[in-house]
């Protein structure tokens, strides 16, 4: 791998059939590695941004999803000039002290930086079973960028000290509810996902939906769609746009899964029949923790 102290990118080459710089395959567990290399120091410097560039076209974009996950920027070499199939996470080099209002941040689960954040899960589920999903996070939101709250930048606060002033000012956010056609409602703002952590918005968007279990597609920043949850075919129509949301997203991206609502709070997720690619027309099934 070759590193740039110009500007801390680290980059891997990907030669046909998908090798490596070391002869060995690529894989997403070799992208996720990748991707938490973000932040650390080498000799050379600080990584800022991790790169891998293929030699061939088709193999990158069989990558892309991946490298969007973990936060690696994928390029290719299309007629032989370096393209940017998709741009990867930056650390942010900053030494102002924190400004602006905290905020709460919903991040996806492969998020590179969650180990260096504070940060809880979205949903906790047993630990008997494989379900993990997003997380919820933290940073002060400044005129030019978002700082996250780092276990150092939190000092001697607690997470619950840093969520209850987080929702408050989240609660203080402006949004729009708007009901695209009878029982599928659209909510949009600039904190727009993370008004789900609301009990009173969700209420409020299961009254106009007009059903008690609601499902949330809560795929990228800015906002969800809800729908009725009995209505099989709406859900299913859920599904697909919230993949599709996820796997398309240019920013920040949360969740491929939709999630059930009751309550004012979210109790679960929706998934395609057991077994089943979660993109198929299938009928939904409904986990409950």
């Amino acid at each position: 791998m070759l590193f740039s102290k110009t500007d801390g990118c680290l980059l891997e080459t990907i030669a046909p059939g998908c090798c490596r710089s070391d002869g060995s395959p690529l894989t997403d567990a070799g992208l996720e590695d990748l991707g938490k290399l973000l932040g650390t120091t080498l000799k050379e410097g600080t990584v800022q941004k991790v790169a891998v560039v293929f030699f061939m076209e088709d193999e990158a974009k069989r990558f892309l999803g991946s490298c969007k996950r973990f936060g690696v920027e994928c390029r290719a070499l299309v007629m032989g000039q370096e393209q940017v199939l998709s741009e990867g996470a930056r650390v942010t080099r900053t030494n102002d002290e924190p400004r602006g209002p905290l905020m709460p941040l919903l991040r996806e689960e492969s998020w590179p930086h969650v180990s260096s954040s504070v940060h809880r899960r979205l949903l906790s589920f047993p630990q008997n079973t494989q379900v993990a999903g997003p997380f919820v996070t933290f940073g002060w939101d400044s005129p030019k960028t978002v700082m996250r709250v780092t276990h150092e930048l939190a000092g001697d606060r607690s997470l619950a000290d840093l969520e209850r002033e987080a929702l408050e000012n989240l609660a203080k956010q402006p949004f729009e509810l708007t009901e695209v056609k009878p029982g599928h409602v659209m909510l949009g703002a600039e904190y727009g996902a993370e008004l789900v952590l609301l009990p009173k918005v969700l209420t409020e968007v299961q009254a106009k939906v007009g059903a008690k279990l609601i499902a949330v597609g809560l795929a990228k920043e800015g906002g969800f769609f809800a729908t009725d949850a009995s209505e099989l075919h709406g859900v299913t129509a859920l599904m697909t746009w919230t993949r599709k949301s996820f796997d398309e997203a240019k920013g920040r991206r949360i969740s491929p899964l939709p999630f059930l609502a009751q309550d004012g709070k979210l109790i679960g997720f929706v998934s395609a029949t057991q077994g089943e690619d979660v993109t198929a027309q299938k009928k939904p099934f409904w986990k409950f923790w």
